[in-house]
């Protein structure tokens, strides 16, 4: 327990016993949250130990770790997300980019995310699945709620609109971005999303939430062509849960 710098380096009251230097850090939920890194100890101030966030980690281990199970393809590539604590599968096509953190993944149709203005094009695809933040005994329902909650009134659902099912998924919503949203790590803290998010306004966002191998995860998918998300073999086919 303490405070981190920037979401990447995390201090905390506690001693580093011997040995412990470069070993995981876990949270009450068993999960990872650093690499243990650095200790000091001092008659006045006590003990205080620093750590690598799992954050430090977004770019570079996760996605190797990733690449270890790549599965050629005719139109792609086929990712297990096992070793960065995802229990999925995301089929990415051959010139979308992928950006892999511990328990989070996503892929993107390739250099064609904004014009020179920042603003849309309409070749802006994204797809992704992260490890929910969750209450003990939360149901998939319940966190949907909250996350689309969380996001206030910057994003409008569309209740009309019925995303098709996906294969182990038990709950889905469609929400458009009316108004321009940014949020960073640490402002994010606690909410079914801990990290950072961004969106443009006109932009439409599908949710979906599902239970694999005991963990909550959300399937996201964004474009702002809503035809892209709401119909069969759109951009959430993509994504399959572990069985």
């Amino acid at each position: 327990a303490g405070f981190d710098f920037d979401g990447l380096i995390i201090k905390f009251d506690g001693e580093i016993g011997q040995g412990n230097s470069g070993g995981p850090a876990l949270n009450k939920k068993g999960q990872l949250v650093g690499i243990v890194t650095y200790g000091y100890s001092d008659e006045s101030a006590g003990n205080l130990g620093m750590m690598f966030s799992t954050r430090a980690f977004y770019y570079g281990l996760a996605e190797e770790l990733v690449k270890y199970t790549e599965i050629p393809s005719a139109t792609g590539t086929r990712y297990g997300l096992k070793a960065i604590g995802i229990p999925a599968y995301v089929a990415k096509p051959s010139e979308w980019s992928l950006t892999a953190g511990l328990n989070y993944f996503h892929i993107a149709a390739p250099d064609l995310s904004t014009n020179s203005e920042t603003q849309l094009t309409d070749d802006y695809k994204v797809v992704g699945i992260f490890v929910a933040n969750s209450f003990p005994g939360e149901s998939p329902e319940a966190i949907l709620n909250r996350l689309v909650t969380e996001f206030g009134e910057s994003f409008q659902r569309i209740p009309e609109s019925a995303i098709p099912p996906l294969l182990g998924f038990d709950d889905c919503e469609l929400l458009k971005t009316v108004n321009e949203y940014s949020e960073t790590p640490f402002t994010r803290r606690g909410y079914v999303y801990p990290g950072s998010w961004f969106s443009h306004s006109g932009l439409y966002t599908a949710f979906c939430v599902g239970i694999s191998d005991g963990q909550k995860l959300i399937a996201f998918a964004e474009s702002p062509d809503k035809n892209d998300i709401h119909y069969e073999g759109g951009l959430l086919s993509k994504i399959s849960l572990t069985r």
